[in-house]
């Protein structure tokens, strides 16, 4: 049995364990259907009976809102509550219609009518109520009920008995008071009404009327005035409205009660009754169908138990079958691989010749054998080379590194490469800045292979980028190969900064000995110009001596005109100061007015107010004797005014007077001002008279030293000649250190080049 089976494929296995469990399966399926069926017949009745059951319980909580909600309408109707009961109709209609189409039975059916018709005939009772209630509610209020025309009658009878009061018609008066006494006894009585409903409070709102319209005709009987009589009668009006919008509530008050308390009582209570007979009688049916379910579900669960023993014993020897001759061969492959990977490629795969897969599979094994042989020996080799090889997977993550590489990761200064063999199994990205470069030439095929160099922990890297591929040519990863170039960068670095060291310091001294001879050649060119200037100079200022020697003696003549006039000007100004002085106590005599005549000023405010004050006095007065006084009040009127007018022109004139009082007292600070100016100026023309006499002795002093300047002058002549000859032999001397200077700075310049040249190759 096993030599078969071994012959089969493993898809052949599966499919034979798997058919008989499924042949198993089936048979406890049809057994399992025969069951359901029966139970899902059973339980659907029971199902459609459950259903039926609750509806007609919500049908009658729906039925017991309606009612709830009927009677508070009847109490005070709403829009709102009449909406409500509206769609608990609608409702109510709906779930009875759907309880009849339902129905198992046509004794059901004709239940569900019955129902269906109390409905009905409830609601045509209830349109009867809301007509009812409308009507109550409209003679109650609505602008034309009895909580209208009851407030306008009082208050109509209220004014008439005031007015009659007024007239002094007591006795209408009174019988206007009983009427009114009436009128209130009956609205007592219709307000007691309205929240409780009663034939007795009828009868008695009745009989004050009948008395309100007996004092009401008496009250007509008695009233002469036409208008006191139409007021009675609007009175009497009023009160028959009222009468008539009470009749109209307390029959429809009535109505609604008789209504609500019988027909719709006895509907109401024939629905529940209905209801709760229908509601008993699908109780009872559920309950027997739930008792013929439970005992289809005891046998059915017999017979499954049974059947599934069998089929799980016989599933579970099938099971085992297969799954033996399906493991012990695997596992013979999986050891055999083990072993492989281990590096044990010497040993014997068994399993070459059997067929199926599995026999696929030794034979596959069998060539990964020497395959593997092969890759332990190019590892072995790739781990001694002296290159750092490193190999990286598609998603650029480190999968090998050669002893080479981990030397290298041993000299770097870098935190995430202390441990070498920490690196595998990570992002190559983590080592590099530029890190989106790096992955462009990682992952772009076109840019391979790549050469390049880095620094990384003070080691620079020599770095070459090459893809692998499979044998159907899909990439695989890519290699790179390391080399340290550390030493060699370090020495052309030390070379470099050396060579650009001497050069830059030949090249620095050449500049600055070439900008030094531009200069001297600059300095003697300036050293001629400059002499020249000078001797021009020179020149000019003899000539300026001799001018300024004729112009001494025009200064000595006019500093002896200066000295005269500035005396004449000293003179004015002492006149200046003592008529400043006499200007000064002229204004401030007008000062001194100007204070009394405020004084005057005040005076006269002081005896206005007086006069306003006995003014005012002889008007109350005048009050006071009456008729024979009048002529005198209007003579103190006339003072009074006139004291008003003195006062208010006293405070102009006060006003102008402080007024002219400030500008005053600004005059004479101005004149003080003047005068002390005026002093001032008298004390500097005093001080100039001095000065001028000094610059007299000085201008001689300046025509003394005009003379030895002259003598100076042509000194300096003779000198400049010698300085302009000196000036041209160093000019000549400058220009050839310039020449040679320019030629030391090309030297220099190309020798940096020439540096530069060679290490470029020496990096490449």
């Amino acid at each position: 049995m096993g030599a078969i089976i071994n012959r089969l494929s493993v898809g052949a296995r599966i499919f034979l364990g798997f058919g008989v469990v499924l042949a198993l399966f089936l048979a406890v399926a049809i057994l399992s259907y025969t069951n359901n069926d029966f139970i899902s017949g059973e339980l659907s009745r029971s199902s459609a009976t459950a259903s039926r059951t609750l509806m007609v319980s919500e049908i009658n909580s729906s039925v017991n809102d309606l009612r709830r909600n009927v009677v508070l309408y009847a109490a005070g109707p709403t829009a709102e509550r009449a909406d409500a009961i509206a769609g608990l109709f609608t409702q109510l209609k709906a779930s009875l219609n759907r309880l009849s189409a339902q129905a198992e039975s046509d004794a059901s059916r004709q239940d569900a009518n019955r129902l269906l018709e109390l409905v009905n005939s409830y609601e045509q009772q209830f349109t009867e109520l809301k007509s009812l209630s409308l009507a109550r509610d409209k003679a109650a209020g609505g602008g034309q009920g009895v909580t209208d025309i009851g407030p306008r009658a009082l208050d109509i009878m209220s004014a008439l008995i005031k007015e009659l009061g007024t007239r002094g018609d007591y006795q209408a008066a009174f019988l206007a008071g009983q009427a009114e006494e009436a009128l209130m006894v009956a609205r007592v009585s219709v307000a007691v009404f309205l929240s409780q409903p009663s034939a007795d409070l009828v009868d008695k709102s009745k009989a004050a009327m009948a008395r309100f319209v007996e004092r009401s005709t008496l009250l007509k009987q008695t009233l002469v005035d036409p208008d006191l009589i139409s007021k009675a009668a609007a009175v009497e009006k009023e009160a028959r409205a009222y009468q008539t919008a009470f009749d109209t509530l307390s029959q429809s008050a009535f109505g609604a009660a008789k209504l609500t308390a019988g027909p719709m009582a006895r509907d109401a209570v024939a629905f529940g009754t209905l209801a709760t007979q229908i509601k008993d009688a699908q109780n009872a049916t559920l309950t027997a169908v739930n008792a013929e379910i439970a005992h289809a579900v005891d046998k059915a669960k017999d017979r499954g138990v049974v059947v599934s023993v069998i089929a799980l014993v016989l599933a579970g020897l099938t099971a085992a079958l297969i799954a033996r001759s399906l493991s012990a061969p695997i596992r013979r492959l999986t050891d055999s691989m083990e072993a492989i990977t281990e590096g044990s490629v010497g040993i014997e795969i068994e399993g070459t010749g059997d067929g199926g897969e599995l026999g696929s599979m030794a034979r596959s094994l069998e060539k990964l054998r020497g395959a593997v042989a092969d890759a332990f020996r190019l590892n072995q080799m790739v781990d001694i080379l002296p290159t750092a090889v490193m190999l990286c997977d598609p998603n650029l993550r480190i999968s090998y590194i050669n002893e080479a590489t981990r030397d290298i990761f041993r000299h770097m200064n870098h935190p995430r490469v202390q441990n070498p063999d920490a690196v595998l199994g990570r992002s190559v990205l983590e080592f590099h800045k530029n890190d989106s470069f790096v992955r462009k030439v990682l992952t772009e095929v076109d840019k391979l292979p790549y050469r390049g160099k880095f620094s990384m922990g003070g080691v620079t890297i020599e770095n070459e980028v090459k893809a692998i591929y499979n044998s159907q040519g899909t990439m695989l990863g890519t290699m790179l190969a390391w080399k340290d170039v550390t030493e060699y960068v370090k020495l052309s670095e030390d070379f470099e900064g050396t060579v650009k060291s001497v050069v830059g310091v030949v090249s620095a001294a050449a500049t600055e000995l070439q900008a030094s001879s531009r200069a001297m050649a600059e300095t003697s060119d300036r050293t001629g110009e400059e002499s020249a200037t000078v001797a021009a100079a020179a020149e000019q200022a003899a000539v300026n001596v001799e001018t300024v020697a004729s112009a001494t003696e025009e200064l000595s003549a006019s500093i002896t005109e200066i000295s005269r006039q500035v005396q004449e000007s000293a003179r004015i100004a002492g006149d200046a100061v003592a008529e400043a002085q006499r200007t000064d106590e002229m204004v401030q005599g007008l000062a001194d007015a100007a204070v009394r005549i405020g004084e005057v000023v005040s005076l006269i405010t002081d005896i206005a107010s007086q006069t306003n004050l006995l003014a005012l006095n002889a008007t109350i007065e005048a009050a006071r004797a009456g008729e024979m006084g009048k002529g005198f009040a209007v003579v103190a009127g006339e003072v009074k005014t006139l004291a008003n007018q003195t006062a208010r022109a006293t405070e102009e004139i006060g006003t102008q007077i402080t007024g002219i009082q400030s500008e005053t007292r600004r005059a004479v600070e101005a004149i003080q001002g003047i005068g002390g100016t005026i002093g001032r100026i008298n004390e500097i023309t005093s001080g100039i008279a001095a000065a001028v006499e000094e610059q007299g002795a000085a201008t001689k002093e300046i025509a003394r030293n005009v003379e030895e300047a002259a003598r100076g002058t042509t000194e300096v002549t003779s000198s400049i000649q010698e300085v302009n000859q000196g000036a041209q032999e160093t000019r000549h001397s400058a220009q050839q250190v310039e020449g040679a200077s320019a030629e030391l700075a090309q030297q220099a310049g190309l020798l940096g080049r020439q540096v530069e040249e060679f290490l470029a190759k020496m990096r490449e």
